[in-house]
């Protein structure tokens, strides 16, 4: 018998948001590798929008209420693992998926929970993800720093990291980095985070769950720089003579 997934993310595509595509992605390799693996993602989505990954609209949305009906409903499913991802868009500060892992371990369900994002999270954010990290079997971060900062809450036994996306270090060609993302269409925002990178600056670019704000703005994408309180005058100086090397391209 093959192994049992749910993943369950609050977007998914058409949706135009970067765990949704991440998930898409790791349940379709996931299933490469024989593995039953589902998506579980949010009521009125488009299930079938790839048709070699399987999907169930199961939560009505992301609330309290809503989540206890969801756990009922993963436990009937029985899988023998569910994975969580956080953020994306559409749970909207909803409590409902912090409490999820916290349900289905009642039920005997093991928890796996990625989060892409933690240490760009406010406290209050942060505070809510130590509940991801507390009932979780193991926790997936996708960057040193996160590693770092969730390694203080729980054993690093339970913690591991696995670098994706734009938190990849790149390796050689960098001086013909940018021609070969315009010749792949990639935007412009991206073009900006490879610039910091080749600094040592890591920024993000996308929609950052701000979809509707980008069509306002009839963006089709845009870098993010987010500071905080452990960013010392240092950084944030370096920061600023790099962005003055990117006005003058």
């Amino acid at each position: 018998m093959s192994l049992r997934v749910d993943i369950v993310c609050g977007t998914y595509p058409p949706d135009r948001c970067g765990v949704a595509d991440y998930t898409r992605r790791l349940c379709a390799g996931l299933r490469d590798l024989g593995v039953d693996a589902r998506v579980v993602t949010t009521c009125g989505l488009d299930a079938h929008a790839d048709p070699a990954v399987p999907a169930d609209c199961l939560a009505k949305d992301w609330g309290v209420r809503s989540a206890f009906a969801l756990a009922r409903n993963l436990a009937e499913r029985e899988p023998d693992i569910v994975h969580v991802q956080f953020p994306a868009y559409r749970y909207h500060g909803h409590w409902g998926v912090h409490v999820l892992p916290m349900l289905l371990s009642r039920s005997g369900v093991p928890v796996i929970t990625t989060l892409h994002e933690y240490c760009m999270a406010p406290w209050g954010g942060r505070l809510k993800q130590l509940l991801n990290v507390g009932f979780s079997r193991r926790v997936i971060v996708t960057n040193a720093q996160d590693r770092e900062l969730i390694g203080r809450w729980m054993p690093q036994e339970r913690l591991d990291l696995i670098p994706i996306g734009s938190n990849i270090p790149l390796t050689g060609a960098r001086e013909h980095g940018q021609e070969i993302l315009h010749s792949l269409g990639v935007s412009a925002a991206n073009d900006v985070a490879l610039f910091f990178d080749n600094y040592g600056i890591m920024i993000r670019s996308g929609f950052h769950c701000a979809q509707p704000l980008h069509q306002v703005f009839k963006l089709q994408s845009s870098a993010r720089a987010s500071f905080y309180i452990y960013n010392t005058r240092e950084e944030i100086d370096r920061f600023t003579e790099v962005l003055k090397e990117i006005e003058q391209l």
